[in-house]
């Protein structure tokens, strides 16, 4: 029984001890690269709000002048108002972020008209 541990023998606990070695260092390689900004813009933590903070500002506004502002009756009636609720956001309402322009024209390849308040 000398040369067992916990039913290993001498060598499967050298082995063993090699195995998490070369996991520490692939433990430390990896915390390294995640400090590249590069990685972290590639691949955002899951539940990580400061690593996506464009998707979180959508959120934000989406549950404020969206679902905070209606009261929804059926799935019908939710996919009615979500509807209107892009076409304002993408079609009506101009967005800083992009000079002031409506997204749509972006993606039509035309200048942005802002609408005419009256």
């Amino acid at each position: 029984m000398c040369g067992e541990y916990a039913g290993l023998m001498t060598s499967e606990m050298k082995r063993l001890r090699q195995l998490e070695d070369e996991n520490a260092k692939l433990k430390r390689i990896v915390a390294d690269l995640s400090l590249d900004k590069a990685v972290l813009h590639d691949f955002p933590r899951p539940g990580k709000p400061t690593d996506n903070s464009f998707i979180e500002s959508f959120n934000g506004k989406f549950r404020a002048e969206c679902l905070n502002t209606h009261w929804f009756m059926c799935l019908d009636d939710v996919r009615a108002k979500m509807e209107a609720c892009r076409q304002d956001y993408n079609e009506v309402r101009p967005h800083s972020a992009i000079g002031n322009k409506l997204p749509i024209s972006l993606l039509n390849g035309f200048p942005a008209d802002l609408p005419v308040e009256p």
